[in-house]
């Protein structure tokens, strides 16, 4: 079975905070392109760049309440432009944040020839 989605899990500290006790919205755009170029390394197999990255801020994201959760999923595609689906849920599994990060996707051959893709297999290899 193929994965839908890539899911990944941390506990920011107190120097990531915008406002005392809230994850700066900084930050969660940052983990929001990051997350999403995980999913298309991941889910596409390639590699691509960001053109453009959208983020609503729903509820605040508390900082020393726990773990919070980003998962990203795989939207619409049209030519060489990929969406990827994100969310950011506090440790309660609340909503705080939703983006839609736009990808340009490079074919497979450009990723490893031009950006340094070393081809799925050796990419879990790599972070194992």
């Amino acid at each position: 079975m193929i994965a839908e989605s890539v899911i990944c899990s941390w506990k920011p500290t107190n120097h990531f905070q915008g406002f005392p006790g809230v994850l700066h919205g900084g930050i969660q755009a940052a983990l929001a392109d990051e997350i999403a170029g995980w999913a298309i390394q991941l889910l596409l197999k390639t590699t691509g760049v960001t053109s453009d990255l959208e983020i609503k801020y729903l509820k605040p994201l508390l900082i020393g309440d726990g773990i919070i959760v980003l998962k990203a999923t795989i939207g619409s595609s049209h030519g060489k432009f990929t969406k990827v689906d994100v969310e950011i849920t506090d440790h309660e599994g609340a909503l705080c944040t939703r983006s839609v990060v736009t990808y340009y996707v490079f074919p497979e051959e450009v990723a490893r020839e031009k950006y340094y893709y070393p081809g799925y297999e050796a990419f879990i290899a790599q972070h194992e």
